[in-house]
């Protein structure tokens, strides 16, 4: 994968298996893994929705294995809401879990997910070097509280943060609407491993 190196690709599926469950699935053909997003389902900004959804599309195609310019062209192998839940809007992004580096990628979205409310998004200004570093600092703090990630070592915990920092940095140009439509609709993000042959 363009951004994923191995080591941090490696932590990710140690987080999933230790987490999840992934070894304790009959097999990866027929587990799941599912980023499940949940919105206010009343008084949605359309056009935060869309930049926030548009963001989602980026990053994942960023974590593709050829990069987001391929990941863009191509007709197959783009980012598909599975489902679409009643009761509060809840978006569910799915995955095989023997398909890794998506998993993996699913994995790192859900972390910059999480991350996207903490975002200061003004980066136009004079103070933008004093922003990034205030947001990498933020960033990391607010990773270091999740107690599935105390689990990696130092550096592999690192690698992890530097890759979320540096992908929700390198959309500054676009931050401000998804930063918003995340503060202001977004109840919950979540990962969970279930086995697909089970509703």
């Amino acid at each position: 994968m363009a951004n994923l190196s191995k080591q941090v690709f490696g932590s990710v599926l140690d987080i999933l298996r230790d987490l999840f469950g992934l070894p304790n699935m009959s097999s990866a053909e027929e587990a799941l893994v599912e980023l499940i997003i949940t919105i206010e389902d009343s008084n949605i900004n359309i056009r935060e929705f869309a930049a926030y959804l548009a963001f989602i599309d980026r990053v994942y195609g960023k974590l593709s294995p050829k990069g987001l310019r391929s990941y863009s062209h191509q007709e197959w192998g783009q980012l598909e809401i599975s489902e679409i839940r009643e009761g509060s809007l809840e978006l569910v992004i799915s995955k095989i879990a023997s398909e890794y580096k998506n998993v993996a990628a699913l994995f790192v979205l859900w972390q910059i997910l999480k991350q996207l409310p903490n975002v200061t998004a003004a980066y136009k200004n004079f103070y933008e070097g004093v922003l990034a570093r205030r947001n990498a600092k933020r960033i990391k703090e607010e990773m270091k509280r999740e107690a599935y990630l105390q689990q990696l070592d130092k550096k592999r915990f690192n690698q992890l943060a530097s890759l979320v920092n540096s992908l929700i940095s390198s959309e500054k140009k676009n931050l401000s609407a998804p930063t918003r439509f995340a503060r202001n609709s977004v109840k919950t993000v979540v990962i969970v491993v279930r086995d697909k042959n089970q509703p």
